[in-house]
């Protein structure tokens, strides 16, 4: 039997959420660009073209009636909502990074940008960044900072490089990334990332290690405050007080351990501090796997 996947967080809508038109402007944009330059040829990588393409810049205006693209350059659909801007940032390399993936344009596109639906929930973490689920769980919207935009512009060869030589990395897998400003609206950057934990899962626990005690512990009320489980996510020490164990066979382990100890080494040479493992633990290792997607 299948079973519909539940999106996590609040559904964006126009009644339910302020985001609405951000969100909206955020996927027009996304679908317009990916479509438009996976039509062309791309041509290879090497010492020439690579610093253009890391540096390479779409920016686009989306007025309500559309564009032919002799005014803006980019032809651009008619849409219901407010004049706005979009920027697409290094376009080729995020298309080779999904082809490096597995994920076609046509298959991102409609898991992203189908239905035009999106699911809402507030970082968990410190940031205050919001997350934006697609409505079959696969990808996630991320706003941040400007700084943050900033910086990982700069580390953005060193980790195409990277998870092209590390097929197996840990580290997050990156789509997109983008920056949207909305109808006299700031500009919103925002990455495009895949979802770490099985669409096809339910899961029991969610953790975030860091490798420490200290701190790394979810109070009670925090526990009792959260609605809907999907979004707890808990630390280190709660770890350890549940008595949790995983086991992975003694070739698996060895390649794991030797592909965190890269990983790690990436971070901390890209200067990145604040990172952690995440993992999930199923309720049910025999579960159906097939789910039906919304």
């Amino acid at each position: 039997a299948q079973s519909k996947i539940q999106p996590v967080g609040k559904l964006v809508t126009p009644e339910s959420v302020k985001s609405y038109e951000l969100v909206c402007d955020m996927l027009l944009g996304i679908r317009t660009v990916v479509s438009k330059e996976s039509a062309k040829s791309l041509n290879p990588f090497d010492e020439d073209t690579s610093h253009f393409e890391f540096n390479r810049e779409i920016d686009i205006r989306f007025p309500t009636e559309g564009s032919n693209g002799y005014s803006t350059l980019f032809p651009t659909p008619a849409h219901s909502h407010k004049d706005f801007k979009f920027k697409d940032y290094a376009p080729n390399v995020f298309r080779r990074l999904r082809e490096h993936f597995g994920m076609s344009s046509v298959d991102y596109l409609v898991s992203l940008t189908g239905d035009y639906i999106l699911s809402e929930m507030v970082s968990p973490g410190q940031s205050g960044q919001f997350f934006y689920y697609s409505c079959d769980m696969r990808f996630m919207l991320k706003t941040i900072t400007k700084s943050e935009s900033t910086f990982f512009k700069s580390i953005l060869p060193n980790y195409y490089r990277f998870v092209l030589d590390n097929p197996e990395t840990t580290l997050v897998k990156f789509f997109g990334f983008h920056r949207v400003r909305p109808h006299r609206d700031q500009n919103h950057y925002f990455v495009v990332m895949g979802n770490v934990f099985p669409r096809n899962k339910s899961l029991k626990y969610r953790f975030d290690l860091k490798g420490s005690t200290v701190g790394r512990v979810t109070s009670e009320k925090k526990i009792s405050e959260m609605q809907d489980s999907r979004m707890l996510i808990l630390k280190d020490q709660d770890f350890i007080n549940l008595d949790l164990k995983v086991e992975i066979g003694a070739d698996e382990f060895s390649q794991f351990q030797e592909q965190i100890q890269k990983d790690a080494e990436f971070l901390s040479n890209n200067n990145i501090m604040d990172y952690s493992l995440l993992v999930g633990i199923t309720e049910d290792p025999e579960e159906e796997e097939e789910r039906e997607e919304c």
